[in-house]
C-alpha cells in the first residue's frame, strides 16, 4: 500500500487555507472521479498499485511517446498548428501521469498536498534569484568564454526589444514549453520517492537519466530544437548523449533546490523555465551556431558537483525534508 504523498513540514498546517484557494480545494473531491473513475480503479492490476513509481514512468512515456512517435513517423512538425498543439499535449505527460496516479493512490488529500507544493512560495528570496538567474548566467558566461577564444562576439542588440523578447519567451515557456507540463511529475512525484530510498546525489542522477531519455523522440520531430541539433550534426546519437549528460547534471541541481526549499515545486518550475530560456539565449543574441551550449553542459556539471557537497546532500535521511515518502 502506497503511503501518503510527501509534504514539506512547513506546509502541513496551511495547505488548505493558504497555499490553495478554498474554492480550488472544494473542487478536488469532484476532480478525483474525473481523473480516475471508480470503475477504472477497480480494473487496475494490483502490480500497478504496488509499483506506483514504475507505473508513473510507464504512463508518462506512453502519454508522451505515442504522440511524439506519431508526429515523427508522419513528419508532422511543430511549425504547423496541429503539430504545435500535439507537442504541448505530449509535453504535459509527466504532470498528467502524476495527477492521475496521485488521484488513484491518495484521492483529494494527495492532490491537495501536491498542489500545495506548487503554490509553496514562502522561501528565502535567495532561492527565487537562484532559480531565475543561475542557468542564464552560466549560458552568458559560456557565450563570453567562446567569444574570447575565437567565436565572434554577439551583435549588439537594443536592450528594450531584447528584454521584451525574453519576457515573452519566459511566459510561453512557462505554460507551453515544459515546466508546468513536467515538474509535477519529475520533481513532484518521482523525486520524493527516489529520495526515500536513495541518496540525493544518486536520486538526482537516476531521475536525470529517465528525464533525458523521455526527450529522445523529439530528435525526430521536425521543428524542435532537438531535431535542429540532430540535423546540424548529422547524427542523433552525439547531440542526444550531450543532452542526456546535461539533464543528469541539471537533475542534481533540481534536487538541491527542492531540498533547500522544503519541496517547493514553484521554485523548480521557475528554474525549469529559466533553464529553457537560457538555451534560447544564443539564438536571441544572434549566435545560433555557437558552441556555447556545449560549454554550458560542462559549466552545469561544475555547479552540480559543487552543490553536491552541500549539507543537504550529506544528510542520512533526506526524506525527512518531505515527510513520509509518497511512493515506492
Amino acid at each position: 500500500q502506497a503511503r501518503d504523498l510527501p509534504l514539506p513540514p512547513m506546509m502541513e498546517k496551511d495547505t488548505a487555507g493558504v497555499s490553495i484557494a478554498p474554492g480550488a480545494v472544494s473542487t478536488l473531491p469532484r476532480l478525483c472521479p474525473v481523473l480516475v473513475p471508480e470503475e477504472v480503479m477497480a480494473a487496475i492490476p494490483s502490480s500497478a498499485k504496488h509499483r506506483p513509481l514504475a507505473t508513473f514512468y510507464l504512463l508518462t512515456f506512453a502519454l508522451s511517446w505515442i504522440i511524439w512517435i506519431t508526429m515523427a513517423a508522419t513528419s508532422l512538425g511543430i511549425d504547423t498548428a496541429p503539430g504545435r498543439a500535439l507537442n504541448v499535449v505530449a509535453g504535459y505527460g509527466p504532470t498528467v501521469a502524476a495527477l492521475v496516479l496521485t488521484a488513484l493512490y491518495h484521492r483529494e488529500a494527495g492532490l491537495r498536498k501536491m498542489l500545495g507544493r506548487l503554490a509553496h512560495w514562502r522561501v528565502s528570496p535567495v532561492w527565487f534569484i537562484v532559480a531565475l538567474f543561475m542557468l542564464p548566467a552560466t549560458m552568458l558566461l559560456a557565450i563570453a568564454i567562446m567569444a574570447a577564444t575565437g567565436e565572434r562576439w554577439p551583435p549588439m542588440a537594443a536592450p528594450g526589444p531584447l528584454a521584451a523578447l525574453m519576457a515573452t519567451e519566459f511566459v510561453r515557456v512557462l505554460f507551453l514549453g515544459g515546466p508546468l507540463g513536467e515538474e509535477l511529475g519529475w520533481r513532484g512525484y518521482a523525486l520524493p520517492a527516489l529520495l526515500a530510498r536513495r541518496s540525493p546525489f544518486s536520486a538526482g542522477v537516476l531521475l536525470g537519466i529517465v528525464w533525458g531519455l523521455w526527450h529522445a523522440p523529439l530528435y525526430f520531430v521536425p521543428g524542435t530544437g532537438q531535431f535542429e541539433f540532430a540535423q546540424g550534426s548529422g547524427s542523433f546519437l552525439v547531440p542526444f548523449l550531450g543532452f542526456l549528460t546535461w539533464t543528469i547534471g541539471l537533475s542534481i541541481l533540481y534536487t538541491w533546490l527542492l531540498l533547500n526549499t522544503g519541496g517547493s515545486l514553484l521554485i523548480v518550475v521557475l528554474f525549469h523555465t529559466s533553464t529553457n530560456l537560457a538555451s534560447f539565449l544564443p539564438f536571441a543574441l544572434g549566435m545560433p551556431g555557437s558552441a556555447a551550449p556545449l560549454l554550458n553542459v560542462l559549466l552545469t556539471w561544475a555547479l552540480a558537483l559543487v552543490v553536491s557537497r552541500a549539507a543537504v546532500f550529506r544528510r542520512p535521511s533526506p526524506e525527512r525534508e518531505f515527510g513520509d515518502a509518497a511512493i515506492s
